[in-house]
């Protein structure tokens, strides 16, 4: 912003007017990897994140005390704990993570928001973030080489993919997903595919968006199990604003 600082809010006001009296964005200024938080939606996400991570760790106690009765062979057994093992150190870890309290919002100058759905009433505590452009991409998990790439206009996700030599035999292609710069998730499931198309990998990139191509499950029905498991603890992560890569 021309004028970054704490600015005092009149009731009623919206988030349009405190970015004109902030002197509106600069011209490094990136709207599209805006960050917007809010206490109460904080608040709120805390004691989700709180109740899922309780949740969580539960269910990977149960299956501790079935693992020995479920495993066929002492390869099997080995397997199964070291999944366990890696689900306790990634809820250990977000348990010392907090909620951010983001609220998703589609930024654009002050003018233009007004009348949209992203021009909300603001509230005491509410913080509101612009980056400059990071321009780069984020390609993260179960890839050959795990970094940050330069980003390039009009690319795909399939580009950025074959970049890092792609996903390893151990990356789920099925369950990939695309985390925006302003928050918003896209993932492999939502995209519409047909026979020689693939509506993921051609999806469009901007920059500051991060790749994430999550850990296959093991084949065993047991470990299988924990699939649910794992969906609870990335959705917690990105709460956060972490990325969970899957069973390590």
């Amino acid at each position: 912003f021309v004028f970054p600082g704490v600015y005092p809010i009149y009731k009623g006001e919206r988030l349009s007017s405190v970015i004109k009296r902030a002197g509106g964005y600069t011209d490094k200024a990136y709207p599209k990897g805006a960050k917007f938080t809010r206490e109460t939606v904080r608040q709120l996400q805390q004691l989700r994140m709180d109740e899922a991570l309780t949740r969580a760790q539960d269910a990977v106690l149960t299956k501790k005390t079935v693992s020995l009765s479920a495993a066929a062979s002492k390869e099997e057994l080995e397997s199964n704990k070291a999944s366990l093992e890696a689900l306790d150190r990634s809820i250990a870890i977000l348990k010392t993570k907090k909620a951010e309290g983001r609220m998703i919002l589609s930024l654009t100058t002050a003018e233009k928001l007004v009348g949209s759905p992203s021009n909300v009433e603001l509230a005491g505590g509410d913080a509101l973030y612009v980056p400059t452009d990071p321009k780069s991409i984020n390609i993260l998990g179960n890839v050959y080489n795990p970094t940050s790439a330069l980003f390039e206009p009009w690319r795909t996700v399939g580009y950025y993919l074959d970049k890092v030599g792609g996903p390893t035999s151990e990356g789920d292609t099925d369950e990939m997903y695309l985390v925006k710069a302003d928050g918003t998730v896209f993932s492999k499931n939502q995209a519409a595919s047909f026979p020689f198309y693939n509506g993921f990998l051609s999806a469009s990139i901007d920059s500051g968006d991060t790749i994430v191509v999550p850990q296959k499950m093991e084949k065993s029905a047991w470990l299988r199990d924990l699939k649910d498991i794992t969906t609870i603890i990335s959705q917690i992560a990105i709460s956060a604003g972490t990325v969970f890569l899957g069973l390590r």
